[in-house]
């Protein structure tokens, strides 16, 4: 978890403790309280746990913290052998500040992976030297968190139960922008 939103009052336990137990297991956790009842004591006892505090009535400021709030660095996988539609891809996603690898084949996917700490993978069903559910079932061997997202210009539900199968995401091809927009943009408004 790279950020935590948490309120100040709840039942079993006061959002500045919830704060202070998540920095102690995670001190790199940017965490941001959330409050209807704060004051001055209160902000600044938030601001010593180097914690964001918002007041619940500036709703509309909060939303423009959260949308503008770096994720981190995230690597992400590109894997297709079309070579156009791979760096058309991966231009689009610099675009939302993200500078994701590439690979024209499995093989290399795989290699990028064995060197790379990688959290998503976009893999392409049809390539000449291994299909994407092997190259998904690789890379899940070698970190079985990694998300992964298998593209097709050419699916059946077979395909895509078998996708799902791995605990992957399907998209057609021709469904890419609206799958990335899911999985990478953060939702405005």
């Amino acid at each position: 978890i790279h950020v935590a939103v948490v309120d100040q009052r709840m039942p079993d336990m006061e959002g500045l403790v919830v704060i202070t137990k998540l920095k102690s297991t995670t001190p790199d956790i940017r965490t941001v309280l959330l409050t209807g009842h704060g004051d001055e004591k209160l902000k600044e006892a938030t601001l010593a746990l180097n914690s964001t505090y918002f007041d619940k009535g500036e709703m509309s400021r909060f939303w423009d913290f959260l949308s503008n709030l770096p994720l981190g660095s995230i690597n992400i996988l590109l894997v297709d052998d079309n070579e156009k539609f791979v760096n058309a891809l991966a231009e689009r996603i610099r675009l939302k500040g993200y500078d994701p690898l590439i690979a024209l084949n499995g093989r290399e996917a795989i290699e990028i992976m064995a060197s790379n700490k990688i959290q998503m993978a976009v893999v392409d069903q049809d390539m000449p030297d291994m299909d994407g559910l092997v190259v998904i079932t690789k890379l899940k061997e070698i970190d079985p968190h990694i998300q992964t997202l298998l593209l097709t210009g050419h699916g059946d539900d077979k395909l895509r139960e078998a996708t799902q199968a791995l605990n992957s995401q399907y998209f057609e091809k021709e469904e890419i922008l609206i799958g990335c927009r899911n999985l990478l943009w953060k939702p405005t408004g």
